[in-house]
């Protein structure tokens, strides 16, 4: 094992009773029932640890539904079978959009865009490849098309927006 390379300090979250680090969040959410040893992220994941707490501060805490076009584009990415994670900044981006409103979200739409391109690079898929010997696996980064993700982006605002003209009639 190289020493200079920082390893991880696994602690026990009792309330929910797995193990992560207390240096870099590793482990949160993950069921890990055992102490691990593994190369440390320090604190460059900062923005990473923060939005899984901040995810699971959410997950707790009681709260009216949210509504807005973040919530309905998460519902849409839900149906297509993307969820968020601990380490992704959807569940963040999604909040920012519920804030902003369906105006907001118009105003913002090239910066909304630009955090679905960025959260795609981070994301991987597999693919399934036939050979003459049988099959094999690729990974690769996940595609991004911005005209189909505007008009995603778009049908959300319009649910959002049809959604907030039927609360204020009733």
């Amino acid at each position: 094992m190289d020493t200079d390379v920082p390893r991880c300090v696994p602690v026990l979250d009792e309330e929910a009773g797995e193990y992560f680090c207390s240096v870099c969040d590793w482990g949160h959410g993950k069921g890990v029932k055992a102490p691990f040893s593994r190369a440390c992220r320090g604190r460059e994941g900062e923005q990473e640890r923060q939005a899984a707490r901040e995810a699971r501060e959410a997950s707790t805490a009681p709260r009216r539904a949210p509504r807005g076009p973040g919530t309905e584009l998460t519902k849409l990415f839900a149906w297509f079978g993307f969820r968020h994670t601990p380490s992704c900044a959807c569940a963040r981006h999604a909040r920012q959009m519920d804030k902003w409103g369906p105006d907001g979200c118009e105003e913002n739409i090239e910066e909304v865009l630009d955090w679905l391109d960025e959260e795609a690079k981070k994301r991987t898929v597999t693919r399934v490849i036939a050979t003459p010997g049988g099959a094999a696996t690729m990974e690769d980064t996940m595609p991004f098309s911005r005209p189909v993700a505007e008009q995603i982006v778009r049908l959300a605002i319009r649910r959002a927006r049809r959604k907030e003209t039927r609360s204020q009639e009733s």
